[in-house]
């Protein structure tokens, strides 16, 4: 997986799932997120942080590109839009801290509001 974009990994014990980006390959991210877990270094991965401390199995996550999309401002939109969006549809699931990815203030205010 050499792509850039905005990613969603997925717990495969619980369905818990985080949604980031990155501008380098998905492959490089997610061994990163996987360098975390073996590191105990759980304030740098959301998704490491819940494998260790639910002793889930980090083989088992699944890794999806949600959009395709270069480095720069329309991939912060395209990750914002994305965790707004699953906030909504699965907030009990969803790993990720809205108030660190929100940037936008219009999609801040969307997200308050609804």
């Amino acid at each position: 997986m050499a792509k850039t974009g905005v990613y969603k990994i997925t717990c495969g014990d619980c369905g818990a799932f985080y949604v980031g980006q990155t501008g380098r390959s998905l492959d490089q991210r997610v061994k990163e997120h996987l360098d975390a877990f073996y590191k105990e270094d759980l304030d740098k991965s959301a998704i490491a942080k819940h494998l260790k401390d639910e002793s889930h199995d980090p083989h088992r996550i699944t890794t999806t590109l949600i959009h395709h999309a270069p480095k720069g401002s329309a991939l912060n939109r395209l990750e914002e839009f994305e965790v707004i969006k699953e906030a909504h549809r699965s907030p009990d699931l969803l790993l990720n801290n809205i108030q660190f990815t929100c940037t936008d203030a219009f999609l801040s205010f969307l997200f308050k509001n609804n």
